[in-house]
């Protein structure tokens, strides 16, 4: 099978390895690169950033499931979007000029990092995604394009939901589309193609999804045990809606992919949540964000996955970026202020776009086998 359209996101901070300088409203690293909010108990003046509670209402009558397909990731968080993409995860309000942290970076010459709004963690959208944009300055509509082609979407299965804006207990299982169409494809596969702006099943064109509603997709096997719709991997059984704002927490190291044809990033996060803002009708998401802990040991993973392999001047240049960058611990909780080394990244990802969808069913994804030979050489 193959599979074409999506840009690789993390070989974009190969080239700007090279880059001596960032653009303003971010801290930029020493040597040359590498030579909706609710009051807690972070102080007075600082409510965190974090979801609405559970709603204190009775709950209704369940209805029949509803799917979304969510689509538009902001990876361009320049001009401070990023201090209001997340959020808070560590229960500090981390400001200037003395940010009380729960770890320090381990390189010696990182600084502790300052919290977006509310104590929002997210030095993703804060340290790397600048870098990745000045080398890939069309990363945002390349990522974005491709799920608009149904390449990665994220998927939401909304089960025992009352309909109404606040439902104390739901059911909320995510996943993520392999391919998607605005009409049904049935199965099975010997060749998928996504590019030009086209899809072609079995040599066959296919209409792309038209983000109406009525598309269809086909998910990731992996998501689901066995590859039954009914046994899910990735799901939240006692989440929440409360003022339509759907709020999953999620297991920790589920794989999300963003980026790659046959070579891609995958995220594998901890501590993470999920929000969908519904409509008021509940027929559509308005914006969804996901946010969590990705440990570096599994970011190096992940790079291997994208041919940066072990032992390269590429491999030890973003190894050193994430040195500098590290901002939280992988395991929360396990922190202690200025005597604690950070092994983790804090990351925040806004979605601007989840429609209703169907589902024709599950298959393999693309493989993301490791692009290094032995010897560490791609």
């Amino acid at each position: 099978m193959v599979r074409e359209g999506w840009a690789p996101l993390l070989l974009a901070i190969t080239v700007a390895s090279g880059l001596g300088t960032v653009g303003a409203g971010c801290r930029a690293f020493d040597e040359s690169l590498l030579d909706a909010s609710h009051p807690s108990d972070a102080g007075p003046g600082c409510p965190l950033a974090r979801p609405a509670a559970r709603p204190m209402t009775t709950d209704g009558p369940d209805g029949d499931e509803v799917l979304f397909a969510i689509k538009d990731v902001v990876l361009d968080q320049r001009d401070s979007r990023w201090a209001t993409i997340g959020y808070d995860l560590d229960g500090l309000c981390s400001m200037a000029p003395d940010p009380v942290v729960e770890c320090l970076p381990p390189a010696a010459s990182g600084e502790a990092e300052i919290d977006g709004e509310g104590g929002i963690d997210n030095t993703f959208g804060h340290n790397v995604v600048p870098l990745l944009l000045a080398a890939r300055e069309d990363l945002q509509s390349h990522a974005a394009g491709g799920q608009g082609q149904g390449l990665g979407a994220v998927f939401l299965i909304l089960r025992n939901w009352n309909g109404e804006q606040n439902d104390p207990q739901v059911e909320g299982i995510v996943s993520q589309t392999v391919f998607g169409s605005a009409a049904p494809v049935p199965g099975p596969f010997d060749t998928i193609d996504v590019s030009d702006g086209g899809l072609w099943v079995n040599g066959e064109p296919r209409p792309v999804p038209a983000w109406e509603g009525q598309d269809h997709f086909w998910l990731l096997e992996d998501g689901f045990l066995e590859g039954d719709l009914a046994r899910p991997r990735v799901r939240d059984d006692n989440g929440y809606v409360r003022d339509g704002l759907v709020v999953l927490r999620l297991p920790d190291r589920f794989p999300l992919i963003l980026g790659g044809d046959r070579t891609g990033v995958q995220f594998v996060l901890s501590d993470v949540v999920l929000t969908a803002q519904l409509s008021a009708d509940g027929s559509a998401i308005e914006q969804a964000t996901l946010a969590g802990r990705w440990a570096i040991r599994d970011i190096l993973s992940s790079i291997e996955l994208a041919a940066i392999c072990p032992g390269t001047p590429d491999y030890f240049t973003i190894s050193r970026l994430f040195d500098l960058a590290a901002d939280v611990r992988a395991l929360p909780g396990s922190g202690g202020g200025l005597g604690s080394t950070c092994d983790a990244i804090s990351i925040g990802l806004r979605f601007e776009t989840g429609v209703q969808a169907q589902v024709d069913g599950v298959m393999p994804g693309f493989p993301l086998g490791s692009g290094c030979t032995d010897g560490g050489v791609p």
